[in-house]
């Protein structure tokens, strides 16, 4: 029996069997040899190392130019921005601002929330005006939803990235992001989690989308949501 169950875990097989066996091998303790629980905690761990990565994309129409947008997705500061209520309820700590310290690829960006923590993120693309990508690093502790650790949980931020597009009207924004939801736990989080991120963005989109046009035309853009 453990050798089967040995072949199973290790079989590269999609995510929903993976998913299938943790089950099985939960159900199926006493058929497991004595040491159990050492190859249960093996076959969760093979889970959590092959979760798929989920996708999040919105795009907003900005009044300004590319210079300003590019200043304010670069340096954001929404402290001045109510954040909406269903993340209050959530638990979700506030975003204030994010600064990249230095300049250029691998160099890092500091966002900050109104709990104190913060996420250091390491720039991975940097084309100026047009797009730049970074990874996410959070502090141990951060947590969002009372409970949940967004640096140990089922719930883990991967990276994100803002991609400019210049227009007649003004410039389009693109945000994109990736993230991972582990084990059953992150299974049962997959709607909020869904729910979550795509406030977030649109408070972030719709923050940057003011100081932009408050700094250049005050023309109205339109915001598109996809995810």
């Amino acid at each position: 029996m453990r050798a089967h169950f040995l072949k199973l875990v290790r079989m590269d097989v999609k995510p929903k069997a993976r998913l299938g066996i943790a089950t099985w091998a939960t159900s199926n303790r006493e058929v497991l040899p004595n040491s159990n629980s050492v190859w249960i905690l093996f076959a969760k761990r093979k889970l959590d190392n092959a979760m798929p990565i989920h996708q999040t994309h919105h795009t907003i129409d900005i009044g300004a130019s590319a210079e300003d947008v590019w200043r304010e997705v670069t340096h954001v500061d929404v402290t001045a921005f109510r954040l909406p209520r269903v993340l209050g309820w959530m638990g979700i700590p506030k975003p204030m601002r994010s600064e990249i310290h230095t300049v250029g690829l691998q160099r890092e960006r500091v966002a900050h929330f109104s709990n104190g923590c913060k996420f250091h993120q390491r720039i991975t693309r940097w084309e100026p005006l047009k797009e730049y990508a970074f990874t996410f690093h959070t502090e141990p502790g951060f947590r969002v939803g009372y409970v949940l650790d967004l640096a140990t949980g089922p719930f883990r931020i991967k990276d994100s990235a803002y991609r400019l597009e210049q227009r007649t009207e003004g410039t389009r924004v693109i945000l994109t992001g990736s993230y991972e939801l582990h084990g059953f736990g992150g299974w049962c989080l997959t709607f909020p989690v869904k729910v979550i991120l795509s406030a977030m963005q649109r408070f972030l989109l719709n923050g940057i989308k003011k100081n932009a046009e408050r700094r250049g035309k005050p023309n109205i853009g339109l915001e598109h949501e996809d995810s």
